[in-house]
């Protein structure tokens, strides 16, 4: 639990940052705003990961790797990316493989979800089915990697993950929302 909850603070950081930095302002916000703020979320979150298993790390880098795109754009999504792919390189340990697919696969859905985001009717709604979405892609992937440590740690991976990744997502695009970002 105390996991999930440091995950979905980290999630939740960039509209914090929000709040403290642009509450007075005439401008809503920047690009580079979102960029520094996600860029410096993204570091943390797989810094203080969740692990069941050394070298395997589930964070909320998919929260925040969509956020930046909603709200910074293409290549501000990009740009955290690359951070992404570096800093995990770096990292290194048994889960880098099955970390960089995942998150090919994720920056990949991430652009249809966000046509479908800025699309619907209800953002709310498409929001949560991409922190559904979010959830099962490592979910397969880990499992396609590493098919008994999902299976060891089952309740783990269709718990903890679903929760951290859905509540992030859904709680981030529903305060950004209330503060009207346009």
């Amino acid at each position: 639990m105390k996991d999930v909850i440091l995950q979905l603070f980290f999630a939740l950081t960039p509209f914090i940052f929000f709040n403290i930095y642009y509450r007075d302002k005439i401008r809503n916000y920047s690009r580079s705003f979102i960029l520094i703020s996600s860029s410096i979320c993204l570091l943390l979150s797989m810094s203080f990961a969740s692990s069941v298993v050394g070298g395997i790390i589930f964070d909320v880098r998919y929260v925040i790797l969509f956020f930046a795109l909603v709200y910074g754009g293409i290549e501000t999504a990009l740009i955290l990316l690359a951070e992404f792919v570096i800093y995990r390189v770096y990292l290194g340990g048994q889960g880098l493989w099955a970390g960089l697919t995942i998150m090919a696969v994720s920056f990949a859905v991430s652009i249809i979800f966000l046509k479908a985001f800025k699309n619907s009717r209800r953002p709310p709604l498409a929001t949560f089915v991409a922190g559904i979405v979010f959830s099962t892609i490592p979910l397969v992937i880990t499992y396609f990697f590493f098919p008994y440590l999902v299976t060891r740690y089952l309740a783990f991976h269709i718990i903890v993950i679903p929760v951290q990744n859905c509540l992030g997502i859904w709680l981030a695009a529903l305060l950004v929302r209330q503060v009207r970002i346009r």
